[in-house]
C-alpha cells in the first residue's frame, strides 16, 4: 500500500504468516537443500518465505539442520526473516546459527558460510550472553 500526502510518499507493507503442516513441501525442500523445489513452490504461490509450522518454525529453521547453505541463501534472498522467533523454542534462526558457530559443532567451511550469511554485532552478543572469551569455546 502506498499513501501519498503533502509531505511525501509513505510505503506500508503487511507480512502475513501462515501456519501450515510440518510435513509440507517447503520444509522438506529446505531440509533436503532442494532450491529448485523451493523456487517452484514460491513461483507458483504454493508457499511463501513467511510460512511456519505449528511450532512456529520457518523453512529457514529446517534448512539449519545440518546446515543446507544453498537453501539458506535462497530463503534469505526470498525475504525470510532470520529474526522471527518461533513460539515453542523462542529462538530465531539467527540466534540458532550463532549458537552453532560458537559451539564449533560443524566443519570450518560451514561455519564460515554461516558467519557470512548471518552477521552479528557486539550488542547481539551481549543480548544473548554468549561468551567471547577464549576460556569458553
Amino acid at each position: 500500500m502506498v499513501i501519498n500526502d503533502l509531505a511525501g510518499t509513505v510505503n506500508l507493507s503487511l507480512t502475513v504468516t501462515r501456519i501450515i503442516p510440518a510435513g509440507s513441501d517447503i520444509f522438506r525442500f529446505a531440509y533436503l537443500d532442494d532450491v529448485n523445489g523451493l523456487k517452484y513452490l514460491f513461483s507458483r504461490g504454493l508457499a511463501s518465505p513467511n510460512d511456519i509450522d505449528f511450532l512456529g518454525q520457518s523453512a529457514l529453521y529446517n534448512a539449519l539442520y545440518n546446515p543446507k547453505i544453498e537453501s539458506i541463501k535462497f530463503l534469505l534472498r526470498a525475504g525470510l526473516d532470520p529474526y522471527f522467533k518461533g513460539v515453542t523454542f523462542n529462538q530465531s534462526a539467527h540466534e540458532r546459527v550463532w549458537r552453532t558457530v560458537f559451539s564449533n559443532s560443524k566443519d570450518s567451511a560451514t561455519l564460515e558460510n554461516l558467519r557470512s550469511l548471518f552477521p552479528i554485532s557486539e550488542d547481539f552478543i551481549q543480548e544473548q550472553k554468549f561468551s567471547t572469551s577464549p576460556d569458553h569455546p
